[in-house]
């Protein structure tokens, strides 16, 4: 997706009005897409050896070759398309399993920023990946070849049909790959049968990618909207396991039922009793912090804040694309096997890098970096000095 950016005021609700902070005719052009800035951050954090968590031996930060990253999409011969593809190449995303297609359009998304908070809205237009059918996925061979060389399928609800996004997982799971699941836009957006933006007709279809996914990523509003729709009610967390860990400022209300934790926890515990596919549910709310929380290994856990400004030199310029940079260091890092630390400690490690990733977008514009060599120095910097190691909880072995 080009990312197309108007900076203003303030952000606009229902009823106001507000103003542009430079002419809105020429709006800064950016990379991005869910998709292809969590690509970007994985093929970054696979490049900086994890950093050891608190308790255990560090690690060193020998950098390390990067993680081959290739994005499934169709875009147009248009210009958008054009600047996009030559961003995947900085980036060093493939594009061999890139549809190009004459007749196609890129998709283009509208981002309203405001320039005193870094905060922003959204507004995309899927373009030609919008048009991709289910059966596509094992009838495109540049797919299928893609698919069956890659260690991690991940995809999100964002662009796609829910029946390709569904496909995609499926494609993943039968050829053994971990897969990963960015639960992206509300439920309510993404299932809206009779409108032209809907994703997917039911609930049914939603839920079948939901089951798909090893790992998944949600908000807490995407939390709750799934839990609804699951049967029984999900109970409250226990506060009776055990923790290690926990610093005494991180979520001290850690059960309250709005918390990522508990949601978190929640959520795992609802679909494992559905028996959905899960292992690993992550719930990620913006300046709350994050929970991770495996349905399995007697519950491990892990919760983090965001570090307090960013990347702590820089503070915050654009919030747009944290979450893709904290999924892409997530997942990367938790692809990487479970250390001697056990589950606990390989979702403390996902955490932190993720947390780190995050850190670093905020501090820039746009969703991805323009200079990857100084992103993944930082992020080394960041790993090798422990930053924000005093504000993670991790439970479980």
């Amino acid at each position: 997706v080009v990312d197309l950016y108007f900076t203003l005021h303030t952000l606009p609700h229902p009823g106001s009005k507000t103003f542009f902070s430079h002419p809105p005719a020429s709006p800064e052009s950016l990379p991005g897409g869910v998709a292809l800035n969590f690509l970007a951050w994985a093929r970054i954090a696979s490049r900086v050896p994890a950093a050891a968590g608190p308790g255990t031996t560090t690690t060193t930060t020998t950098r390390r070759a990067p993680a081959t990253a290739t994005l499934l999409a169709i875009q147009g011969a248009d210009k958008p398309g054009e600047f996009l593809r030559e961003a995947m190449r900085r980036l060093g995303v493939s594009t061999a399993a890139t549809l190009v297609r004459g007749d196609a359009h890129t998709a283009v998304s509208h981002v309203l920023r405001c320039g005193a908070t870094g905060e922003r809205s959204i507004v995309m237009h899927r373009g030609a990946t919008a048009t991709i059918c289910a059966p596509d996925i094992e009838r495109t061979p540049a797919w299928v070849d893609a698919i069956a060389a890659a260690d991690v399928v991940a995809t999100e609800i964002s662009q796609l049909r829910l029946v390709a996004v569904a496909a995609v997982l499926a494609a993943g799971q039968a050829r053994k790959k971990l897969t990963a699941l960015d639960f992206d836009v509300p439920w309510a957006v993404a299932v809206a049968p009779g409108r032209p933006e809907s994703l997917g007709d039911s609930d049914a279809e939603m839920l079948e990618c939901i089951r798909a996914a090893h790992l998944l990523k949600t908000s807490p509003e995407g939390a709750r909207d799934i839990l609804a729709r699951l049967a029984p009610p999900a109970p409250k967390p226990s506060a009776a396991r055990p923790r290690q860990h926990l610093a005494p400022d991180v979520f001290s209300k850690l059960h309250e039922s709005s918390s990522p934790a508990a949601l978190a926890e929640s959520l795992a515990a609802a679909l494992s009793r559905a028996g959905s596919c899960p292992r690993v549910v992550v719930v990620t709310a913006g300046r709350l912090g994050a929970a991770a929380v495996s349905s399995s290994h007697g519950g491990a856990a892990s919760c983090a804040r965001p570090m307090a400004s960013g990347d702590g030199e820089r503070g915050v310029r654009d919030a747009t694309g944290a979450g893709d940079a904290f999924w892409g260091g997530f997942v990367a890092r938790y692809a990487e096997g479970v250390p001697e630390g056990g589950e606990g400690e390989r979702l403390g490690r996902a955490m932190r890098t993720g947390m780190r990733c995050a850190a670093l977008c905020v501090a820039q514009m746009g969703a991805v970096p323009e200079d990857v060599d100084a992103a993944v120095k930082r992020l080394a910097e960041l790993e090798a000095g422990g930053e924000g190691d005093g504000v993670w909880l991790q439970r479980g072995s």
